[in-house]
């Protein structure tokens, strides 16, 4: 009986030192204006992760531990804020964030205050672009803006990704019109990722309803960073990094897949297999003694040499402003690797933006951008979507890769990844852009500015396929018949593409009584392309 009311002093007393080390914390949280309840604030305890949110009234109850001093209060659209504990129940008025709501957001044909915004849009900065670090700048948009989708068309080095807005909204293209500094352009990896200031994103008919049935998959707006008044400074960066599986397939072993084809033999409808059971149980041992009669081929091994893929960039930007000029210059050179060998992508682009203060009502805008990218791969892959690593992931372990003298194999009647890798040639694509922009904004009284621009860009592009037949031989060195393709094919081609963009705005604001805004935009824009194929 002793014992017993021991433990149960214990328990009693450890129940106490529990409670001593916690102390309630109460109180009601309003708007500092309207005095109006907030549901769904978030309050956490100091420097823990201890915390809860308000219900619809607007109360919050949580034990926070004993030597607590402060809480912190943070909601959406309010600024954040951190309150004392006084051991008596809290009234907490948060002041609405204006500097949030005032912030300017790129739309189309100009700007808006983020309060005065009826449809939906989305903006990124900077620091969610670059910071990223990525080769590319729709890689960087991936899970950045709610309801945009970005899927990487392959996984080759420098390939693109397709980009849908809130799904998709047609049986035609769905893809949504791509604006760079208020110029059209056909792919936003066309821009480097360091050189983007912001990103807008319109995503439904209110917001985009401005560009007809252009923007009827959805708008996005890049602008491109702009040297400011006393800005002075020359930077480089340099980032290098490697790409590597997080996991790869495990296959089943040559054993495995011979009793596997006999079972979907026999399923077909045959008496048996292809493989007779004796030859399965002792095809190991034959291995041994005669690999090349015998192969047990690792394709995913032998097609993949490359245990990571590496990537490399360089930057190297120029700032500076005055109050009549300013200039902001930047070249960017950037390339990766692939997990097999005779395969790389590079690329240089270089961009200047220069803003010329002629006068107190007249200033002009004067870009000039470069794109250089250059792909190579073997001899079928560029043209025909030829995937090693898809090949060496379908090809059956029971055809061989190399002989035992070193000699290439050839595979399953002459398809054999690794020596179209090495032997079949080579693909090799040239693309060069050369876009420029002149603006002038001219405000002949307050308020109303008359913008022309016209923005041409120039495609000059290349391609060159060596398709090679590769001979094969015997285990035994003599000549086979076998071939990997019946002959060498080498054929080239020229792109060269013209558009130029035009536009005249005029835009009209102007700011009554503090509470109201006029803004009123009128404009005319006109698109030509032309393009001329060879080869």
């Amino acid at each position: 009986m002793k014992r017993k009311l021991l433990l149960l002093a214990m328990f009693l007393g450890l129940q106490y030192a529990a409670v001593a080390q916690t102390k309630k914390v109460s109180g009601k949280v309003i708007d500092a204006t309207t005095k109006q309840p907030l549901a769904g604030v978030s309050i956490t305890v100091s420097d823990t992760k201890q915390g809860t949110s308000t219900n619809a009234e607007g109360a919050f109850t949580l034990n926070a531990p004993s030597d607590a001093k402060t809480i912190l209060l943070t909601f959406v659209g309010y600024q954040d804020q951190i309150v004392e504990l006084t051991g008596k129940p809290l009234q907490i008025g948060l002041l609405v964030d204006n500097k949030d709501l005032n912030e300017v957001v790129v739309v189309g044909y100009g700007t808006q205050r983020k309060k005065d915004l009826t449809g939906a849009v989305t903006s990124i900065g900077s620091k969610d672009v670059g910071g990223r670090q990525t080769l590319q700048v729709s890689e960087a948009l991936q899970g950045s803006v709610g309801g945009v989708s970005v899927t990487r068309s392959s996984s080759t080095p420098g390939s693109g990704s397709s980009i849908s807005i809130r799904g998709i909204t047609t049986i035609g293209t769905n893809s949504p019109l791509i604006i760079v500094d208020g110029v059209p352009v056909s792919n936003i990896d066309n821009v480097n990722p360091n050189d983007v200031e912001n990103i807008t994103v319109l995503k439904d008919a209110a917001s985009a309803a401005i560009y007809g049935s252009r923007g009827a998959a959805g708008v996005i707006l890049v602008t491109t960073k702009r040297a400011k008044e006393g800005q002075s400074s020359l930077e480089y960066n340099y980032e290098y990094g490697v790409q590597r599986a997080t996991a790869l397939p495990e296959y089943a072993g040559v054993q495995d897949y011979m009793r596997y084809f006999n079972e979907q033999a026999t399923n077909d409808g045959a008496s048996t297999g292809p493989f007779p059971q004796a030859s399965i149980d002792k095809y190991l041992e034959n291995n041994l003694a005669d690999p090349d009669k015998f192969p047990n081929t690792n394709w995913q091994e032998t097609v993949m040499t490359n245990k990571s893929a590496p990537r490399q960039r360089h930057d190297l930007v120029f700032t500076m402003g005055t109050d009549k000029i300013k200039t902001k210059a930047s070249l960017g050179y950037s390339d990766a690797g692939a997990f097999y060998d005779n395969r790389s992508y590079n690329r240089y682009l270089f961009r200047i933006n220069n803003d010329l203060q002629l006068n107190s009502k007249m200033n002009i805008n004067l870009d000039v951008a470069y794109k250089r990218t250059t792909n190579k791969g073997n001899g079928n892959e560029l043209n025909n979507s030829y995937n090693p690593i898809y090949e060496a992931r379908i090809m059956p372990p029971i055809y061989d890769d190399f002989y035992s003298n070193g000699l290439l194999a050839f595979g399953k009647d002459g398809r054999n990844p690794i020596a179209q890798i090495n032997e079949g040639g080579f693909s090799k694509t040239l693309a060069n852009q050369i876009s420029g922009r002149i603006m002038f904004n001219y405000k002949p009284i307050q308020g109303l500015t008359l913008t022309m621009q016209v923005a041409p860009t120039f495609d000059l592009d290349k391609d060159k396929y060596f398709s090679k037949q590769i001979k094969f031989t015997n285990a035994d060195g003599s000549i086979s018949t076998i071939v990997n393709q019946p002959k060498t094919i080498l054929s080239e081609g020229r792109n060269e593409a013209f558009s130029v963009n035009g536009q005249l705005l005029a835009n009209y604001t102007r700011e009554i009584a503090k509470d109201h805004t006029i803004d009123v935009l009128v404009g005319y824009e006109e698109n030509y392309r032309s393009l001329e194929s060879l080869g």
